[in-house]
């Protein structure tokens, strides 16, 4: 039934250039996808074990645990959730030697990360860039730091930036069918103040309907092998039929893109409190979708609606379980609760100007660590937001971004404690899902808008980054001097600054602005620009990530924590601080680490090492005076702790 009623689609002989560049874009896509692999597994050569503990020991757990191998003990700590480690589950089918699975763990972020290549492609094209423009500008914009640096790490925020992006391509389709013959408020007001204008416009483009109409008649109406009629052949296929074909297909994929991005919104709602953001905006966001499509009387964008909205409780029901066993099997004693901050900040003054605080530095963060660009795409997104010659369904992908962007920076800052160190006031960590999504929207707009508009749009970067460092440095003080400084936070703005040591914010701003400036001048070379601006802002990210992990880091294999052999119980004196247990749980791979108060318990039979804390002073043979005879020793010291491992030698034999 098919075949008779859609037409055989053959190329026209002599197809234009143009149509062989089109077929060359996939084989494109894969090239650069396989380099963007080969970059991000560069630079995590030399990664060979967790170092950012608690957090990656966390998922490595986790995903040992999903695997069917043991669990452990993480009670106390923040709550790790099961999506991410899903991921690494592969990691433990090949090996169980703990460098080998943090390797392959690498591995498979590199392989996730550079997804965002192409997706990032879809997003240009999405932002109206020609294909020539989208292809580069993708491939470098893939590499900012916000999306590489902790891609090198076993972190969630090495995958939340492709699931987001997959997110929000996939929910344009369903807005955009749904709201497809909407006027824009600039076009009502066309028809209102300047009816000659519209007229003119209308008749352009019934002209161009005309001819493309022509020619498409001309294509398909032939017998001669290019129409597909009756069983003769010499029977042309009615245009109505082709036309329903089409609207249908074109509704069949928004219903599927609606319900895949249910599947994409709760799968980020299981690898992260950041994605329950996401999940919360998704559902209200296809509701509302739902009722458009219901007083537009659009079945499809009912459909697509309600189906989403079914997939995305489906979807949660999984994730909620799956998180409840990790919860139940890894936190027997209960995990961080930070809800109770968000009460005290959400109910009184003092919270709220903390959390507004935050909230700021996470912006003026985001608006650095793209260079400035992402500062322009922010100022974009929400110029399409208040313009009333927008597109309807853009207006409304603008409010969902901006949305998803200042509800997750309100919401962590609002949830974080006080720990006295400087990204309390800002970072970069938790809107780097969404640096990428800013970075390709300012990058199109300045380089499709003409040279005042593009100055605008780097003005109003300024305004953001200095608005919002103002705003920080006023309300931090002497604190972002005095606080502890951890690098790990402040990657881009230490390659901006050139010290790994303390946050020079004035400093760090220039030179993003300076960037932004330099991708403005670069993409106006004639009849080039958009590539040298493309290439410069790659160029730029492999410096940045060069600064940051070295151009030849040396691959050490880390020896063994414990003495002895792989095998035996292991247990931990009570007196042994949580900084040395969950350094010790991933590298003991063979066993669940217990406990033990060797003050008054012997160790149980079958245990072959215990650990106890060695106080300032103590030497390792008084460590444990009632060691069982026979037990040797061996001291460790991890940062400024000092603690002892003793072993059973006939363990061994």
């Amino acid at each position: 039934m098919t075949l008779q009623i859609v037409p055989v689609l053959r190329p026209a002989p002599g197809a234009p250039p143009r149509t062989r560049r089109h077929r060359a874009v996939p084989w494109l896509l894969a090239a650069g996808f396989a380099a963007q692999v080969c970059v991000r597994l560069w630079f995590a050569r030399a990664r060979t074990g967790p170092v950012a503990n608690p957090d990656e020991t966390g998922y490595l757990l986790a995903a040992r645990l999903l695997s069917g191998g043991h669990g452990g003990d993480m009670s106390g700590n923040t709550f790790y959730q099961g999506g991410y480690p899903a991921l690494l589950v592969p990691a433990y089918w090949f090996s169980h030697d703990p460098v080998t699975v943090y390797t392959i763990a690498l591995a498979i972020n590199a392989v996730v990360g550079a997804a965002l290549f192409p997706l990032g492609y879809v997003a240009a094209r999405r932002f109206r860039l020609s294909r020539r423009t989208a292809l580069p500008l993708a491939w470098g914009a893939a590499l900012l730091p916000a999306t590489t640096f902790f891609g090198e790490f076993v972190l969630a925020d090495a995958v939340l930036p492709t699931i987001v992006l997959a997110w929000l391509c996939l929910l344009h389709r369903p807005w955009r069918q749904a709201l497809e013959g909407l006027p824009s408020t600039g076009d009502v007001c066309d028809r209102c103040i300047a009816p000659n204008r519209l007229g003119a416009r209308s008749a352009i483009r019934f002209s161009q309907a005309r001819t493309w109409l022509r020619s498409r008649s001309r294509r398909f109406g032939s017998s001669r092998g290019r129409g597909h009629g009756s069983e003769h052949g010499d029977q042309v296929a009615s245009p109505i039929p082709l036309r329903r074909r089409a609207r249908g297909l074109v509704a069949s994929a928004a219903v599927r893109d609606a319900g895949a991005a249910g599947v994409v919104a709760a799968f980020a709602a299981a690898v992260h409190s950041r994605g329950e953001v996401v999940l919360a905006v998704h559902v209200v966001t296809l509701a509302a979708l739902t009722v458009a499509g219901a007083v537009r009387r659009r079945g499809v964008a009912v459909a697509a609606g309600a189906g989403g909205l079914a997939v995305a409780a489906a979807g949660y029901a999984v994730a909620a379980a799956v998180n409840g066993h990790v919860r139940a099997e890894l936190y027997p004693g209960g995990v961080r609760d930070l809800a109770g901050n968000l009460g005290e900040r959400f109910t009184t003054g003092a919270g709220q100007g903390w959390a507004l605080s935050g909230a700021a530095g996470q912006v003026w963060y985001l608006a650095v660590s793209t260079w400035g660009i992402g500062g322009a795409g922010l100022a974009a997104v929400a110029a399409v937001l208040l313009r009333r010659r927008s597109l309807p369904a853009d207006r409304v992908m603008a409010g969902v971004l901006l949305t998803v962007t200042f509800a997750i920076a309100y919401a962590s800052s609002a949830a974080l404690p006080d720990e006295h160190r400087v990204g309390n006031y800002a970072y970069g960590r938790y809107l780097s899902c969404v640096a990428l999504v800013y970075a390709l929207a300012g990058a199109a707009a300045l380089l499709r808008a003409g040279l005042r508009r593009a100055m605008g749009l780097v003005a109003a970067a300024a305004v953001i980054v200095g608005a919002a460092g103002l705003w920080v440095r006023l309300y931090a003080g002497d604190r972002l001097h005095t606080y502890k400084f951890i690098g790990f936070d402040f990657p881009e703005t230490s390659f901006l600054t050139g010290d790994r040591g303390a946050l020079h914010l004035t400093a760090a701003s220039l030179a993003a602005l300076g960037l932004l400036c330099g991708f403005l001048a670069l993409g106006r070379v004639p009849r080039a620009g958009a590539a040298v601006a493309a290439c410069a802002l790659a160029v730029t990210n492999l410096a940045a990530l060069a600064f940051l992990f070295g151009t030849h880091p040396a691959r050490v294999r880390p020896a063994p924590p414990l003495p002895g052999a792989p095998k035996g119980g292991v247990v931990a004196d009570a007196s042994v601080g949580w900084e040395v247990r969950t350094m010790l749980v991933h590298p003991v791979w063979w066993t669940r680490i217990g406990h033990i108060d060797v003050r008054r318990d012997a160790p149980a039979s079958g245990v072959c090492t215990v650990l106890v804390q060695a106080p300032d002073g103590t030497s390792p043979d008084a460590s444990w005076p009632a060691h069982p005879a026979g037990w040797v020793p061996h001291a460790n010291r991890s940062w400024s702790i000092r603690w002892v491992a003793w072993h059973d030698p006939s363990c061994d034999q």
